[in-house]
């Protein structure tokens, strides 16, 4: 058996064909319904949702157990920081719909969710006796920087807690406050730029110059404060103690003191203060400002690059003296950068501006399924022509007989 290569004989196969014209034409057709059909999946599926929301109770708990999920009408439950609120003018239309009316909307983001929940409402919580009302119910989005309201809500969250730049307009009660915790710190120490977890979730963009406050513990360390006693007198008292100290400040007629006991005398003080004695004892903490750019790790030890004036001393051991001086404690001489154990950084915190994570929700108030109705026409209109396509396709390869 031969096969023809003759050039006719290609032509006259292609001839037999009824119309490649409408082959063509029904591919494209399909191809443009699948197309718009995906990308406007949101409205349709939303579309097909039952009108009754799911309830998924407290947003912190929604949060914590992965609940909240993509395009689905919800019931929860949170607290809104109403010095939140942020507004921009903008078409509200339904899904499916390509322009509406233009309103003033109102953003606010909802407390003890790491910045992560904005519910979107028609009115102000405000004018809504919000104070007894904190169940919302509408249409759930994840939502990311390349959408326009989020992005005017971002803007207008860092213009309202970033003091620096915007001293007019800051409210320093609607700052973040955040305690990272000493594992999260320690694993981003060393990179110019990160994100740092706080330990409920608030999402820290850290750069090399966003400050920090270190919380630090002085192991055999103990803060000693006589109460109403003179400093000559105090001392004396703090001698007999016949452990290592030092006076460290006067206030308001209290005597303060830093001293290194044995831990059978730190016990037995302790112990004695809940009966009275005049004097509170209590294990030594401190606190410092750094910047991130600051802090290095150097194996197990936290580095401070940058020595500043207001770190706490750190204390050696001056022995008794052979004229009878009892043992004192000395500050430790510091020349460069400061090293702290691991083990005595308690928390780091941040006091600073809200930065809206770009993984963040939306609860779109008001919202139901039925509303994206146009969505739907839109989606059985796509799927018409998808199956015309395809009926087009079918008729222009099919050979004449």
């Amino acid at each position: 058996m031969t096969t023809s290569t003759d050039p006719l004989d290609e032509l006259g196969s292609v001839a037999r064909f009824r119309s490649p014209l409408k082959a063509v034409v029904g591919g494209l057709a399909v191809v443009i319904a699948a197309v718009t059909l995906w990308s406007t999946s949101d409205g349709w599926r939303y579309y097909l949702r039952a009108n009754k929301a799911i309830d998924l109770g407290t947003v912190e708990e929604g949060l914590a157990k992965g609940k909240l999920r993509h395009n689905t009408y919800v019931r929860l439950t949170g607290r809104p920081l109403l010095s939140s609120v942020g507004n921009a003018k903008i078409t509200d239309s339904n899904p499916g719909c390509l322009s509406g009316p233009t309103r003033k909307i109102h953003f606010t983001l909802l407390a003890e969710t790491g910045d992560r929940v904005v519910v979107r409402t028609l009115r102000r919580l405000q004018d809504q006796g919000i104070a007894e009302r904190t169940s919302f119910t509408g249409r759930l989005l994840r939502i990311d920087t390349s959408e326009a309201p989020h992005r005017l809500y971002r803007r207008f969250v860092y213009k309202l807690t970033n003091c620096a730049a915007h001293p007019k307009t800051c409210d320093k009660f609607l700052r973040v406050s955040a305690d990272i915790s000493t594992k999260t710190l320690m694993a981003g120490v060393g990179k110019g730029k990160t994100v740092l977890r706080g330990v409920k979730g608030e999402s820290i963009a850290a750069t090399r110059m966003t400050r920090l406050y270190l919380a630090l513990r002085f192991p055999g360390d103990y803060e000693y404060t006589l109460r109403s006693t003179k400093k000559p007198a105090a001392i004396e008292r703090v001698k007999k103690l016949g452990v290592p100290y030092r006076w460290v400040d006067s206030s308001a007629g209290d005597q303060e003191f830093i001293l290194r006991p044995p831990k059978a005398v730190a016990d037995r003080l302790i112990g004695a203060q809940r009966r009275g004695s005049g004097y509170s004892i209590s294990a030594r903490t401190a606190g410092y400002h750094v910047r991130y750019g600051w802090l290095e790790r150097d194996g197990e030890f936290l580095k401070i690059t940058k020595n500043t004036k207001g770190f706490p001393e750190r204390y050696r051991v001056q022995p008794a003296s052979e004229a009878g001086e009892p043992a004192r404690l000395v500050p430790v001489v510091r020349a460069g950068s400061i090293r702290v154990h691991i083990d005595q950084v308690t928390k780091a915190a941040y006091h600073g501006p809200r930065r809206i994570p770009k993984h963040a929700w939306m609860l779109v108030e008001g919202v139901k399924p039925s509303q994206a109705r146009a969505a739907g026409l839109i989606a059985l209109g796509l799927l018409v022509l998808g199956l015309g396509g395809l009926l087009l396709i079918g008729l222009g390869l099919r050979r004449p007989r």
